[in-house]
């Protein structure tokens, strides 16, 4: 069993985002090369930085960013893809 240390973030509400942080796992599991659960805690961690379930998604490259999230997770959200080769 791996653990991470979510980073750090004004919380303004936490509505979803353990949800988030379910999704943005299953997705890294499949997208991403680096720790999955490192990338879905800053995910999640930065979707309780606005109010309401969905107003991260409308900028989910940046917040990735904002939250500290791996070089890797910006490009593979923006693309919708896997990177790497």
């Amino acid at each position: 069993m791996g653990a991470t240390r979510p980073p750090s973030v004004q919380v303004v509400d936490t509505l979803g985002a353990g949800d988030a942080l379910h999704g943005a796992y299953a997705w890294a599991l499949a997208a991403v090369e680096e720790d999955p659960l490192a990338v879905a805690a800053a995910i999640a961690s930065a979707s309780c930085e606005v109010r309401g379930t969905r107003a991260w998604l409308a900028d989910a490259p940046a917040v990735a960013a904002r939250a500290g999230g791996p070089g890797g997770v910006t490009t593979a959200i923006r693309r919708g893809a896997p990177p790497g080769p």
